[in-house]
């Protein structure tokens, strides 16, 4: 969840038109590159990260020359690659690893662990600080009483987020079907969880499970599954963007970020009305900015002005860890996005489950289905069903 800046933001949004073009692809400049979550800890004591320590090794971090990115709860921070294309997957993997070491050099340095499991199994919500930035200040200090399952999700699930720029419209829309597909096998093989939350046992997918605690905001939306072309998928994610009644906070006409009451949700297109605040690409960003998808995001490329030039699929259900999720990820991600050959033989592996990506919405129930199953799994973790097969028979046919 990055900070979004008011620079460059000005710029009248009101109708679909006004922000098509930013979504059009990039033929020619395509890119790959990940961002990844990490959960921190004190490993004498087992305590949290407070937020003066966490912002401390973020600007050190940034000032060697490794970006480091604040996540809500203080005690988790995420570092950052550069965009490589998609023929360097090898350099992508080894700068991954470049940095995650340094990163564990220095939090060893201030005297901390990385935690395997992308969460601590023994914390709770009341154990985490939220860092002193306005964004997540605003947001989660405290939540909103309607938020409270949202924070918890941010302070539990650790991510590693691959970004793709894609080549133009269809495109797109090849990789979120894909996404939306697969969305439990890429949560399951990536799995890191402990068994443990909140001092208690579970056997279900704590990500999964606290996904779905993100409520409005969250999910799979509709026109992931009806839409037929990537043109319909644009429009129906600007015209979900713009009029869709999801946001709880907004900049005002200051330009300073508030949230709403408990409760209250807005559309980006009532801002105005209501005199909340512009209808600028500012608040455009905010509300696209508050869709947070279980599987994939469709999420702006910035310059260094904040300005937004441009759009990227983001896939977001892969979890963190400290084996093979960070290579696992991007390399996979790749091959959807990049390789056609392995994209055909996946989607006839798909069929062979019973799952349609051209008509997804006929599927849906096998697709919620499926996340259902990989969500409480009962510690069947890849033996669950997978529409007309279970996850290992898929993966390993």
């Amino acid at each position: 969840m990055s900070e979004i800046r008011p620079a460059g933001l000005d710029i009248p949004v009101i109708h679909t038109d006004d922000v098509y073009a930013l979504y059009t692809g990039a033929e020619d400049h395509q890119k790959i590159g990940l961002e990844i979550e990490q959960m921190l800890y004190y490993p004498d004591a087992l305590e949290t990260l407070k937020a003066q320590e966490s912002e401390a090794l973020a600007l050190k971090g940034t000032a060697d020359g490794v970006p480091v990115n604040h996540e809500p709860s203080a005690t988790s921070l995420e570092t950052i690659t550069d965009a490589f294309t998609p023929g360097d997957l090898p350099a992508l993997i080894a700068q991954t690893e470049a940095r995650f070491d340094y990163f564990r050099n220095l939090t060893a340095e201030a005297g901390l662990a990385i935690s395997p499991f992308g969460h601590l199994p023994h914390i709770f919500p009341t154990d985490h600080e939220v860092v002193s930035k306005e964004r997540f200040q605003t947001f989660f200090n405290p939540p909103r009483s309607d938020m409270q399952e949202v924070f918890k999700f941010f302070a539990n699930s650790m991510n590693i987020q691959v970004s793709v720029s894609y080549r133009d419209p269809t495109h797109l829309l090849r990789i979120i079907r894909m996404a939306v597909a697969l969305e439990p096998l890429f949560f399951l093989i990536t799995d890191s969880n402990s068994g443990f939350f909140e001092n208690k046992p579970i056997d279900y997918s704590l990500n999964l499970h606290l996904n779905q605690g993100k409520g409005i905001n969250g999910g799979v939306p509709d026109f992931y599954y009806t839409v037929r072309t990537g043109e319909e998928l644009i429009r129906a994610h600007i015209d979900f963007t713009l009029n869709h009644r999801h946001m709880f906070a907004h900049f005002d006409f200051g330009g300073k970020l508030r949230k709403l009451p408990a409760g209250e949700w807005v559309a980006f297109s009532d801002l105005e009305r209501l005199n909340l605040g512009p209808q600028t690409m500012l608040n455009y960003r905010q509300a696209q900015s508050e869709s947070w998808r279980r599987a994939i995001n469709i999420s702006p490329i910035v310059d260094e002005s904040g300005s937004v030039i441009g759009h990227r699929a983001e896939f977001a259900p892969f979890q963190t860890g400290l084996m093979h999720q960070r290579a696992t990820a991007p390399l996979l991600t790749g091959l959807i996005a990049f390789n056609d050959g392995f994209y055909d033989a996946t989607e006839i592996l798909l069929r062979e489950c019973g799952i349609d990506l051209a008509a997804l919405d006929k599927d849906r129930n096998i697709l919620e289905a499926n996340f259902q199953a990989a969500c409480y799994h009962g510690n069947a973790f890849h033996d669950v069903r997978f529409g007309a097969k279970t996850i290992r028979d898929f993966a390993v046919p």
